[in-house]
């Protein structure tokens, strides 16, 4: 087994057999590479048989970022199974006899300022995922020589929960990921792979988005203007959840009965 995303006590305690991706703390899977490194991980015949999945990040980052090119190999790949305590701590997953595909549909490719506000497309048929190439610049360059260029923050609007800022990745967001709608617990993610994910996660809907430096401009000469933005459509079959359940709590009571 694996655990997603970082908290590797779980895995140790109860004394599992660990086969983990080739970075194995998602936070750290911070460029292109080492995010695709972990996708093509899970459609290996050394994919785990089971995960441990918790929606969980760190400094304040988009939660989605992290591993988010490994995210629609998750959702195809694996069935959920349920949770691993009543708190939902983790969800389980387990690798689907008959994996599931998925691809990506161009919606919109545009440039944006930083600061300036981008409407996102609207959710409708499935889940938005985006891709920023966002360049440092020749000053960019020599700040990270010396130490390091302003960070980035992403702000999003939600249909139902207002504004919302969060640190982002060049890296990550580079690679790719979801965008909308924002998922930012275990339970919306079980949602997402639900057939019942539309209505369960529009309120959750982002409706728009900016991106900015983290100065008191919200620019910086250390990144080159503008940001290139190409939002996708994510099409993957999604999960009959009752159905695992159900099936679930048959499995329960056939062992209780032995």
């Amino acid at each position: 087994m694996d655990l997603y995303t970082g908290n590797l006590t779980a895995v140790f305690a109860q004394n599992f057999r660990y086969d983990p991706r080739p970075v194995i703390q998602s936070f750290s899977a911070y460029t292109p590479e080492l995010a695709e490194l972990n996708a093509s991980f899970l459609r290996t015949p050394r994919a785990p048989d089971y995960l441990f999945f918790q929606v969980k990040t760190i400094d304040g980052r988009y939660p989605s970022l992290d591993d988010g090119r490994s995210w629609p190999e998750l959702l195809t790949r694996y069935d959920i199974r349920g949770a691993s305590d009543g708190r939902a701590t983790f969800l389980v997953l387990a690798h689907s006899a008959s994996p599931r595909e998925y691809h990506l549909e161009l919606l919109t490719n545009m440039v944006a300022q930083f600061g300036e506000s981008v409407p996102v497309p609207a959710v409708g048929d499935g889940p938005v995922w985006v891709e920023m190439d966002i360049k440092e610049s020749f000053w960019g360059d020599l700040a990270s020589t010396l130490y390091k260029p302003p960070g980035l923050q992403l702000n999003v609007s939600l249909r139902d929960y207002g504004e919302h800022r969060f640190r982002m990745i060049p890296g990550m967001a580079r690679s790719g990921f979801l965008v909308s709608p924002f998922i930012g617990d275990n339970l919306s993610f079980g949602w997402l792979a639900s057939t019942e994910s539309q209505r369960a996660l529009a309120g959750l809907e982002v409706t728009s988005l900016s991106v900015l430096a983290d100065t008191a401009f919200g620019s910086s000469v250390c990144y080159k203007p503008p940001v290139q933005i190409r939002f996708y459509r994510l099409i993957y079959p999604r999960q009959n959840l009752n159905k695992a359940i159900t099936e679930k709590k048959n499995e329960l009571n056939g062992v209780s009965q032995v």
